[in-house]
């Protein structure tokens, strides 16, 4: 017998005496099932009498149960209330009242006991949460969802059921990257620099050898540049990741196919909006930024930092005679990043043993650090005229999961594991995965964007329904967060049907706000040049968007009718 079978019913009167010397066969039966009840179920009951410690409660259905009261409690006679089993040693249970979720709606319990689902924190919580969500709650519904809530204890159970009502896999890391959303901290930007911060730990610690340096930094070159960082250093080899991951990838391929253009579109008004932002670029001095071509280490790296990179090289022989990095005994600033990196690489793995301290010193520098941020950047980061094609879009996160998969492997097995970095390649993975999750359903994109001659970085969200871009009468939405030198924290909200184009600028800054006012006319022009009507607004103001409310939950129907219960109710 269950006790849920005897409880489930409410509010009727207690007629039972409670001195009864020979309790009832069934009043024995209840007090056995009682004696069988888990820690955490939870049940109504009347008070009828304490005494030392110990309270005499009415049931639902005019019997009785005496049981150990946790805790000192006053309670009064007649006083009704709901318990919960704290513990139950087989004789004796020890009950505390309970006070949390929604127990004066009867629907809920009467719910559990009709699926005959017992009644505890999680399960009261739960029904609570599908009934707040317009889910419904009949048996099979209710059975289904306690299924996911047994199998997954360390997942909130309100988090569980939005996940479930938005076809979103219930994991541990699906539910970690559904809170980052829900709390705003989902901006791929933001886990990417974190991956950027915990790459120095790659090439530091006192029990680093030089060698082993190397060797990490050779698999990491090889992940991004498979055919071009094998430098002949004997490292681990590592699987592809394609096959699986490629399959969830293209579910953001799909997405893409019916709002290319308007991707495009979005990124051109986000240009528009780094034009007004100048002198957010690293100061760097006019005869470098003129000596060397566009994208070559001269422009990236300071005056200072190229010479002390310059001096670090010179002290190993072999690169000093590289005819590729030094020209007329002076370091070939011309080369990309990339090609000194590799050229680097495969001098050093000529570098002999008694050299470690100073292989360290180079890898873990300023310098060659900034070079390999770089690298990291133009693999990883967009550019606005990178968003013309859909093919740009779908190759970045078909990259991205495919390098954060192999670097996760590469850590683990060189001992580069060193909880930041390789949390932060987690991250990233699990943000591109939970986005190909969401695009079953919706269209939706973080683009990591870097702007021209800026050192920012930012974030381009584009979301719409699918249905709407099906109909195509739908709007696409989009949400761009930038943080710029000059500017700060700028939000941008942007509308879009057919050719009406709406846009809200959301500034905190009282001179960011006068800027962007004062430069409105330019940006009309521009897009009206297109083709596009417009209308612009600027608010002085933050702009908060809540992902889950804002955006899924906007077009999400109730899931199914809300089943509701009739109850003999008696004062």
């Amino acid at each position: 017998m269950q006790i849920s079978d005897l409880v489930g019913q409410y509010n009727r009167n207690i007629s039972q005496d409670v001195s009864v010397a020979a309790p009832a066969p069934e009043s024995q039966q209840l007090v056995d099932a009682v004696r069988e009840m888990a820690a955490g179920n939870i049940f109504e009951g009347t008070v009828n009498e304490m005494r030392r410690g110990e309270v005499v409660l009415g049931l639902s259905n005019g019997q009785t149960i005496s049981a150990k009261l946790a805790g000192n409690i006053t309670l009064s006679k007649g006083q009704s209330m709901f318990f919960q089993v704290k513990s139950n040693n087989g004789s004796q249970i020890e009950i505390r009242p309970y006070t949390k979720g929604n127990l004066s709606n009867p629907i809920l319990l009467k719910a559990l006991d009709t699926a005959g689902i017992p009644a505890n924190e999680r399960t009261v919580g739960m029904v609570n949460a599908m009934m707040e969500e317009q889910m419904s709650i009949d048996k099979l519904s209710l059975l289904d969802m306690a299924r996911t809530v047994a199998t997954q204890p360390e997942i909130d159970v309100a988090t569980i059921v939005q996940m479930k009502k938005l076809d979103i896999p219930v994991t541990p890391e699906m539910a970690n990257q559904f809170l980052n959303y829900k709390l705003d901290q989902s901006a791929i930007t933001t886990q990417m620099e974190a991956f950027f911060d915990g790459l120095l730990s790659a090439f530091s610690g006192e029990l680093l050898t030089g060698e082993e340096a190397l060797n990490r930094n050779s698999e990491i070159l090889k992940i991004l540049f498979p055919g071009e960082g094998d430098a002949g250093a004997d490292g681990v080899t590592l699987v592809s990741a394609g096959g699986e991951n490629s399959a969830e990838a293209s579910g953001i391929q799909d997405a893409l196919g019916g709002s290319a253009a308007s991707v495009q579109e979005t990124a051109e008004n986000a240009e528009n909006i780094a034009v007004l932002e100048e002198g957010g670029a690293e100061e760097l001095p006019v005869k470098q930024q003129m000596d060397y071509p566009e994208g070559s280490s001269g422009r990236l790296l300071t005056d200072a930092q190229a010479e002390r990179l310059g001096k670090d090289l010179a002290k190993f022989p072999q690169l000093a005679a590289n005819e590729r990095l030094f020209v007329d005994g002076k370091l070939n600033l011309e080369l990309s990043p990339k090609d000194m990196l590799l050229e680097l690489q495969k001098s050093l793995q000529q570098t002999k043993s008694g050299d470690s301290g100073s292989v360290k010193k180079l890898l873990a520098g300023e310098s060659y650090q900034k070079l390999l941020r770089n690298v990291f950047e133009e693999e990883w980061l967009l550019k606005p005229e990178d968003l013309k094609t859909a093919d740009k879009i779908k190759d970045l996160y078909q990259k991205l999961e495919h390098q954060m998969t192999q670097l996760e492997k590469a850590f683990e097995q060189t001992g580069m594991d060193k909880g930041q970095l390789t949390q932060a390649a987690a991250d990233v993975r699990s943000n591109v995965e939970f986005m190909n999750q969401i695009n079953q359903n919706y269209t939706y994109l973080q683009i990591p964007l870097k702007l021209r001659g800026q050192n920012a970085h930012s974030d381009l969200y584009v979301y719409t329904n699918k249905k709407s871009l099906a109909d195509r009468e739908g709007d696409l939405t989009a949400f761009l967060h930038l943080d710029l030198d000059n500017l700060g924290s700028t939000d941008v909200s942007i509308r879009m049907r057919g050719k009406k184009v709406h846009t809200d600028f959301f500034l905190s800054d009282d001179k960011s706000y006068d800027l962007i006012f004062e430069h409105i006319d330019l940006l009309e022009e521009r897009l009206e040049k297109k083709g596009y009507q417009c209308t612009i607004q600027v608010q002085n103001k933050e702009k908060k968007i809540n992902f889950v409310d804002d955006f899924l939950k906007k077009d999400q129907p109730s899931t199914g009718r809300l089943h509701r219960y009739s109850f003999d109710v008696r004062a």
